[in-house]
C-alpha cells in the first residue's frame, strides 16, 4: 500500500537559492498547513484553489478521502488520497499539473500535493466527471523533513542565513547535502537591517524614503502629490481574486539583484516596471519608452497603492478597482535625444485619486529644488528630494541631480515650492557598480553635478 508519492530536489546552486522568494506564483504568501482530521474529517466541503502550467488557476471542492487506485500492472495500490473537484469551470487539474500544491481558497493554507487525476463516475446520480487526486501535505513534509516556506518564518539575522549558506556550499564540495542532514530548510529572504555602511545613491545621499513616514497635516501637499503617481506592471504579474482584490506578484530586491546587504531597500520586494501619474479623468502620463505602442500596451496594468504599509510590510494586494488597463495611446513622442512622454487611455475614469496641478506654459527657474515620487528599480512607491534644476537650457527637457533608477521612468517630477508637477522623469546615468570582492552590486554614487544628469521632459512638451 503506497500512502505518500513524492520527493525532494536538491538545489546546489547558490546563485539560484539567493532568488528564491516565498509564495505562490499570483497566489501570494500560503498560510499554515491546514491538517486532515481523520476523526471530524471536516476537509469534505473545503473549497480549494491551485494554480499550474496546465489549467492556470483552478477552484474546487475536496469531496472526498482514502480513495484506493491500483496500478495499471496490479502490482502497487495507492491509498489514502483527497479527491478534489466539482470545478465549474471544467477540470480542476491536466497533464503537467502533477506537483502542484493544493490550499484552501479562504486563507491559502496549503492542503495537498496533486498526484494525478481521471474521469470517474464516483457521485450517484452523476455522469463521469473530471477527478483530480492529490497527496496529504503534512504527510509529504513529514517525509521530506521540510517545510512550507512562508515570509511569516523568515530568519531574524541575515548572519545566520549566510553561515548556513556558506555550510551547506562546504558540505556540498564534500559530497554531503545538509538540507538531507537535519539542517532546517529555511526561507532566503530575511530582514537585514543592522550593517551600516557609506550611502551609496545616484548623487550625493540618498534621499529616497518610503510614504509611511509622511503624516497630516505637516505633509498633506507631498501625500496629495502621491497619491497621484501609479506604478506600471506586466498584465502577468497581477491576478484579480474572485473578492474583488487583485494581488501583485513581487520578488524580493536584494537577493533576485544580487545586491550587496547594505544596500537601501534590500529586504523590499519589487515587481512594477515604470511609473506614471493621473493627468486627467482618463489619462495617465509617463515615458514613451515605458508603453512603447498600442500593443505593447495590452500587457501594462496601471496599478495605484503598491507601497510600504511600514517598515515591514509592502501592500501587494489592492482593490481591483485601483487598478486599470490601456485602451489607446492618444499621443507620444519619443526621442532619444529629447522629449520623451505619453498619455494613455484607460479603461474607465478614475476614481478617488488627485488630479495634480501640471506646467503648461514657459518653465520652470534656474536650480529650483525639485522632487520625485515613483517606483525605483520597481520598489514600492518611493519619495526623493534634495535635488534642484541643475541645467535649464535644453528646451525640451531639465536636468536635475535626483535620486533615481530604472523603474523611475515616467516619474512625476515635482516643483518642491508650489508642488506643480514641472516634468516626467525619463533618462539619467548609469545606476549599478559592482563589488567584486563579495560579487554583489551597489548603487553607484556621483558627486552632486558630476555626469549627465537625470533629465525630465518638460511638461509644456505636452500638446
Amino acid at each position: 500500500m503506497i500512502k505518500v508519492d513524492c520527493a525532494l530536489v536538491s538545489i546546489n546552486n547558490n546563485n539560484i537559492l539567493k532568488s528564491v522568494k516565498p509564495g505562490i506564483y499570483k497566489l501570494g504568501e500560503p498560510g499554515e498547513v491546514m491538517p486532515v482530521d481523520l476523526n471530524t474529517m471536516d476537509i469534505i466541503g473545503t473549497e480549494v484553489v491551485s494554480i499550474g502550467s496546465a489549467r492556470g488557476y483552478q477552484k474546487g471542492i475536496i469531496t472526498a478521502y482514502s480513495y484506493e487506485w491500483l496500478d495499471d500492472k496490479k502490482l502497487s495500490v495507492y491509498t489514502d488520497f483527497l479527491i478534489a473537484g466539482d470545478n465549474p469551470s471544467g477540470a480542476f487539474s491536466g497533464h503537467g499539473d502533477s506537483g502542484k500544491l493544493i490550499l484552501t481558497a479562504d486563507g491559502l493554507r496549503p492542503v495537498a500535493l496533486l498526484w494525478g487525476g481521471w474521469q470517474e463516475r464516483l457521485r450517484k446520480g452523476f455522469e463521469q466527471e473530471n477527478w483530480t487526486y492529490a497527496v496529504d501535505i503534512s504527510k509529504v513534509l513529514k517525509y521530506l523533513r521540510v517545510n512550507i516556506l512562508s515570509n511569516t518564518q523568515k530568519l531574524k539575522n541575515q548572519n545566520k542565513l549566510l553561515k548556513e549558506m556558506e555550510a551547506r556550499e562546504n558540505n556540498l564540495k564534500k559530497g554531503i547535502d545538509p538540507l538531507l542532514n537535519d539542517i532546517e530548510t529555511a526561507t532566503l529572504i530575511s530582514k537585514f537591517d543592522n550593517l551600516k555602511g557609506i550611502e551609496k545613491a545616484n548623487f550625493g545621499v540618498d534621499n529616497r524614503t518610503d510614504l509611511y513616514d509622511f503624516k497630516v497635516p505637516d505633509d498633506n501637499a507631498i501625500i496629495q502629490s502621491a497619491d497621484c503617481v501609479v506604478s506600471l506592471f506586466n498584465e502577468k504579474l497581477v491576478f484579480d481574486n474572485p473578492n474583488g482584490t487583485s494581488t501583485l506578484t513581487t520578488f524580493h530586491y536584494g537577493l533576485t539583484n544580487r545586491l550587496c546587504l547594505n544596500e537601501p531597500f534590500w529586504d523590499q520586494q519589487y515587481g512594477a516596471f515604470g511609473t506614471g501619474f493621473v493627468w486627467g479623468e482618463k489619462i495617465i502620463a509617463t515615458a514613451a519608452h515605458a508603453v512603447k505602442n498600442d500593443n505593447y500596451l495590452q500587457n501594462i496594468r496601471f496599478v495605484f497603492g503598491f507601497r510600504m504599509k511600514d517598515s515591514a510590510n509592502v501592500q501587494t494586494n489592492v482593490s481591483t478597482e485601483e487598478t486599470y488597463k490601456g485602451v489607446r495611446i492618444i499621443d507620444m513622442v519619443y526621442d532619444p535625444k529629447g522629449p520623451d512622454w505619453a498619455l494613455v487611455e484607460v479603461d474607465r475614469p478614475i476614481r478617488n485619486h488627485h488630479i495634480p496641478e501640471i506646467r503648461t506654459q514657459r518653465k520652470i527657474q534656474d536650480n529650483k529644488p525639485v522632487y520625485v515620487i515613483g517606483h525605483p528599480m520597481g520598489l514600492p512607491l518611493k519619495f526623493a528630494d534634495d535635488a534642484i534644476v541643475r541645467n535649464n537650457q535644453p528646451s525640451s527637457y531639465f536636468v536635475t541631480n535626483l535620486d533615481a533608477y530604472s523603474g523611475n521612468s515616467g516619474s512625476p517630477v515635482f516643483n518642491a515650492d508650489t508642488h506643480v508637477i514641472e516634468g516626467i522623469l525619463v533618462r539619467g546615468v548609469r545606476d549599478w557598480a559592482r563589488n567584486r570582492s563579495d560579487s554583489c552590486y551597489f548603487s553607484k554614487r556621483y558627486k552632486l553635478f558630476e555626469g549627465k544628469g537625470i533629465r525630465c521632459t518638460r511638461t509644456t512638451e505636452i500638446k
